[in-house]
């Protein structure tokens, strides 16, 4: 059984849909995304997974760093919780290593495959935390 979710991505003249499974595997999300720009149109399928245990054994100095922050609570490796809600968690996808931030609308992503953009994402995650 599938439903769509309508998306308002920023900065972009078009929009989109998630298409969403319910009986999905864990883990694995699909995005159905349909892009109208400059009378183009675009489609694609996209599948990312959360990082497994062995992909974020390159990431293990950034979830230290992460762990040190008061107020997040880590149910699983690389999953962090903060206030009993999913917070911050990690994908890999072929393009590299992607980290999810919460905000208040939505989720940020960063790619982390780099000490600087580790450290860009230390940064929001004080930001976010209020540190």
């Amino acid at each position: 059984m599938f439903f769509f979710e309508k998306k308002e991505p920023k900065n972009f003249c078009s929009f989109g849909a998630a298409l969403v499974s319910k009986t999905k595997p864990k883990g694995i999300k699909v995005f159905l995304l349909l892009f109208v720009h400059k009378k183009k149109r675009f489609f694609s399928l996209r599948i990312m997974k959360h990082a497994t245990p062995e992909a974020l054994i390159g990431l293990a100095g950034l979830l230290e760093s992460i762990r040190l922050r008061d107020g997040l609570r880590e149910k699983k490796t690389g999953i962090f919780y903060r206030s009993g809600q999913s917070f911050l968690h990690f994908h890999e996808d072929p393009a590299g290593m992607f980290a999810d931030l919460r905000n208040p609308d939505g989720w940020d992503r960063y790619k982390v495959d780099t000490p600087g953009k580790q450290a860009a994402l230390l940064a929001a995650l004080d930001a976010a935390l209020g540190r």
